[in-house]
């Protein structure tokens, strides 16, 4: 039978360092990420937006097993880091701080990443409390291989990603009024939000969120640059992009770091990426190769830091997307590793030129 999961604002110092303990051994612990505000003799991470923002924890049973921190803009707790990087001022003008709220540290002990009944409930939740308190556009941000799972709830990303130091995010919004949005998703978050909010959003607000089909598609010319979809046909290739995550890096951005747990598989679609060690540089990249396939076959760190060289446009494929093209479509997965499998023995076979 699966543990009771139950969630609780916290309102005591005894709920309010749970929230920070967990949060040190999500980040700290298991991710191996060195933060400046990290207490390692109490195991404590401790950081300025608590005493501003409210913090959510989530139980599995008696245990606590995640947190989240939640910025009210009403609470005057948005600092100029959040407007630069999530666009808060451009929503702030339309609806006010009032209706604003900042998601951020959303973190899952590891037994509990990776099941969706229970990252679903801990943000069906966290948006339950953002509704009461009538606040019906969220902000957050995600790393790139999260990126499907919040989709699919109904967040759309607002931005080119951005290097926060720890990792590399996508800023995303979500409009809780748009419960049209919501229900051509068939999202979960449709019927948490259902009563709360009468009108819909302002066409401001809309006109603010990507344009439908602003998404990159690969023609048949730039498909054959890809080794990866060597042996597709354009329809397979098509099933294939619509399970990544395109997304476009300006010139000297941060992509991967080394040594961070991240297991997304990149594809170059356009421009140019430089792959270096902390010690040495050690290729450039352009349209066509693949990155990260080190890490995504052997679920290992990160062996290099990879960031862009010029303006770059990847393709984003988790391990999430694999599997699921996999099981529905075995052929194209054979293919896609096979593939993989080619780009490696290229890289490791030093007397190959090209």
């Amino acid at each position: 039978m699966p543990a009771e999961l139950t969630f609780r604002i916290a309102g005591t110092d005894e709920e309010r360092r749970a929230a920070q303990h967990v949060r040190y051994q999500v980040y700290c612990e298991e991710a191996g990420i060195l933060l400046p505000h990290a207490d390692r003799v109490r195991r404590l991470l401790i950081e300025p937006g608590d005493d501003r923002g409210v913090l959510l924890l989530a139980y599995s049973d008696a245990e606590v097993i995640g947190s989240v921190r939640l910025l009210f803009g009403r609470d005057g707790a948005l600092t100029r880091d959040h407007r630069e990087t999530l666009r808060v001022d451009e929503f702030e003008r339309i609806v006010g701080a009032e209706r604003l709220v900042v998601v951020e540290r959303l973190g899952l002990v590891a037994a509990f990443r990776g099941q969706r009944r229970v990252s679903n409930g801990f943000i069906l939740e966290l948006v339950r409390v953002a509704c009461v308190r009538r606040v019906d556009v969220l902000l957050a941000d995600s790393e790139p291989h999260l990126l499907p799972m919040y989709r699919q709830l109904g967040m759309l990303p607002i931005g080119p990603p951005f290097d926060l130091v720890t990792a590399v995010v996508v800023p995303l919004v979500i409009l809780l009024r748009d419960q049209q949005h919501l229900e051509r998703l068939a999202s979960p978050l449709a019927r948490t939000v259902a009563g709360h909010f009468s009108t819909a959003p302002e066409p401001e607000l809309l006109a603010l969120l990507p344009r439908a089909g602003s998404e990159v598609i690969l023609d048949a010319d730039d498909s054959r640059r890809i080794g990866l979809f060597d042996g597709l046909t354009e329809l397979q290739i098509a099933i294939v992009t619509r399970e990544a995550e395109v997304l476009t890096f300006d010139a000297g951005t941060r992509i991967v770091n080394e040594d961070r747990q991240n297991t997304t598989l990149y594809v170059v679609l356009d421009g140019v990426v430089q792959v270096s060690t902390s010690e040495r540089e050690l290729a450039f990249l352009g349209a066509g190769e693949v990155f990260g396939e080190f890490a995504f076959l052997l679920c290992r760190p990160r062996s290099a830091t990879v960031r862009a060289k010029t303006r770059t446009t990847l393709a984003a494929l988790s391990t999430g997307a694999l599997d699921r093209l996999i099981a529905s479509h075995p052929t194209i997965g054979v293919e896609i590793f096979r593939n993989l499998a080619r780009a490696i023995a290229r890289k490791l076979d030093p007397h190959d030129d090209g």
